[in-house]
């Protein structure tokens, strides 16, 4: 019997028991599909790192409120914090330290409006503007923030570009005015696109944020620390450690209650969260694809019983062993490669979806989807092999006498 011949009968069985059918699939198809949101989800984790890296600048680390080590009383007032006094002191201390300059960052919840329209900014951000001196940004249009609008608390800000083109359309805004909460303030600055998180964010002068949008006892969220080289890094977190223990008189012995991360650090955190989803998701890839294999294989059983009188007419005229085998073995794969085809078609859509709604970049490959499509292959050659060595193992006179 030839391979096509082979196919044809595979598909005349599958198609004559669609319901059935579909249902035996299904198991395959949740677990490629979870295998495909996998490889999608990890893509876009890995592009949100290398987008957050842009963020951050090539040159930058940052200072967070509480130590790695440090647990959350409960009580009011005993939750560690930043100060501005703290931004000074490491940038006294980066005079010698690798240190080019350190940044109190203002992080509100902020709604912005122009009319009709709103866009809730998760990344508004209030700082020094000599930070952006060291951000990869470039305007689209206007001009950035300067010293005179941070001395003057002047109510400005420049938009990330996908912030403005929700408030006002795509290529507008410069010279227009947006309300932040209650509070008017001009648009000085477009940002150009840069597939990063500037394109939703929107930047303000730290003490214009602070009298307007936080109040004036709100302690930073942050510091920017900019230093002079990637290789100072060591030597600038070693200073900054120094000039805050002595900051927040920490005893010795006395756990830190800040943390510095640096783009390593960022890496480091987010490629742990990647490998901790990826082994949840590839054990319910292996269990669903498990589960359907054990589908397949009782499928095929029933398929063996019901089509016993055929196996004996075919071994009564001459089919071999090998013949018998070979025509049930091709229709688990092919019953196993449709569901693997229908889980990338799932599995994509789904990663599609999601990064249409979260804003994340979704790539797949070409390798994912055939590797996904061989697994498939590979569970029905398995779960296939014992139903079809029971077929061909049937003597002809038993299978003919079938009812």
């Amino acid at each position: 019997m030839s391979a096509l011949s082979a196919l044809r009968m595979a598909w005349r069985s599958i198609a004559a028991n669609r319901m059935r059918s579909l249902l035996t699939m299904l198991g395959i198809v949740i677990g490629v599909g979870s295998v495909i949101l996998l490889v999608a989800a990890g893509n876009a984790t890995t592009s949100a790192v290398e987008g957050k890296l842009e963020g951050l600048g090539t040159n930058t680390l940052v200072v967070y409120p509480g130590g790695y080590y440090y647990f959350n009383t409960g009580v009011p007032g005993t939750e560690p914090q930043l100060s501005e006094g703290d931004a000074e002191a490491i940038a006294t201390a980066g005079r010698r330290g690798g240190i080019a300059g350190a940044y109190p960052v203002l992080s509100p919840q902020v709604v912005l409006q122009n009319g009709s329209r709103s866009d809730t900014v998760n990344e508004f951000t209030g700082v020094n503007p000599a930070y952006l001196r060291s951000a990869p940004v470039a305007l689209a249009a206007g001009r950035l923030l300067t010293g005179l609008d941070e001395r003057d608390r002047a109510r400005v800000m420049i938009l990330g570009s996908r912030v403005a083109e929700r408030l006002f359309g795509k290529g507008k805004g410069a010279g227009q005015s947006v309300v932040a909460n209650g509070v008017r303030f001009s648009v000085v600055g477009i940002l150009a696109p840069v597939g990063a998180e500037f394109d939703s964010t929107a930047f303000a002068p730290f003490s214009a944020v602070r009298d307007n949008l936080s109040g004036p006892w709100a302690p930073p969220s942050l510091i920017y620390v900019e230093i002079t080289h990637r290789s100072a890094a060591g030597l600038a977190k070693a200073s900054i450690e120094v000039a805050l223990r002595r900051s927040h008189q920490l005893r010795p012995g006395q756990e830190d209650d800040f943390s510095i991360e640096g783009p390593e650090g960022l890496v480091g955190t987010t490629n742990s969260i990647s490998a901790l989803l990826g082994i949840v998701l590839a054990g319910v890839a292996a269990t669903s694809l498990f589960v359907g294999g054990m589908g397949v294989m009782n499928i095929m059983l029933v398929t063996v019983i019901e089509r016993t009188r055929e196996i004996g007419i075919r071994k009564a005229i001459g089919a071999r062993r090998s013949q018998i085998v070979s025509q049930f073995l091709v229709e688990s794969v092919v019953l196993c490669l449709l569901g693997g085809l229908g889980g990338v078609v799932v599995g994509g859509g789904l990663a599609l979806v999601v990064g249409h709604f979260t804003g994340y970049a979704v790539s797949i490959g070409i390798l994912p989807v055939v590797v996904a499509i061989g697994v498939s292959a590979a569970v029905g050659l398995f779960f296939g092999f014992y139903p079809a060595n029971r077929a061909a193992a049937m003597p002809p006179i038993d299978a003919l006498r079938h009812e």
